[in-house]
């Protein structure tokens, strides 16, 4: 879309002898919010939380002179509870598997949004006519099909654990039931011999 896309983690930024922010998207000359910055911060790093997530990349907004923020949890790493897509103000957090494709859509859609909430911005300091009450509608409705996805998840995945126990439990039943059948027989074999035996 002409937006640049530049990896910046190695290099120091605005703040003197600070790298914190790994990657900025900066917006194309040609689109509303020209010039404006996305940074993004990665972490696999199990000891951030929620509160330490947003105190980096406010430093990694102020570092990389930055207006909107997205700070990505590795999802084996990730605090438990969090949401794979959560808004908080002008910063987006979500949780991402890089070996998943399925969580590829929590990295899109903070993209979209972050440049969402960058137009926004332009419109609101340029006091322009854009449809603000149909971005945040739009991010709005986003978010809640995002938390469903989430849940239709979880439920799928509850579902395919019991659906598991409950193949498990026909096996175990249907091997009780051949060996409970074959011992019947068994009886009633020799029940058949015992009661031709007395017949002889």
């Amino acid at each position: 879309m002409g937006d640049v896309f530049t990896a910046v983690g190695k290099t120091t930024g605005r703040i003197a002898k600070c790298k914190k922010g790994d990657a900025l998207i900066e917006m194309a000359a040609e689109a509303a919010a020209a010039g404006q910055r996305i940074v993004f911060e990665a972490k696999d790093d199990k000891s951030y939380s929620l509160v330490s997530a947003r105190a980096e990349i406010e430093d990694a907004r102020k570092n990389r002179e930055a207006d909107v923020g997205v700070f990505v949890f590795a999802k084996a790493s990730a605090p438990q509870g969090l949401q794979p897509f959560t808004r908080i103000d002008h910063d987006l957090y979500v949780v991402w598997d890089s070996m998943d494709p399925g969580t590829d859509v929590y990295l899109s859609a903070a993209v979209s949004v972050a440049k969402a909430l960058l137009f926004r911005q332009k419109v609101a300091e340029n006091k322009g006519q854009g449809d603000l009450d149909g971005i945040e509608n739009a991010v709005d409705i986003l978010e809640k099909q995002l938390k469903g996805l989430e849940e239709m998840q979880t439920w799928t995945t509850t579902i395919q654990s019991t659906s598991d126990k409950i193949a498990g439990k026909i096996v175990k039943l249907r091997d009780t039931a051949k060996e409970q059948i074959q011992q019947l027989r068994d009886c009633l074999d020799a029940l058949r011999a015992e009661g031709h035996a007395q017949q002889l």
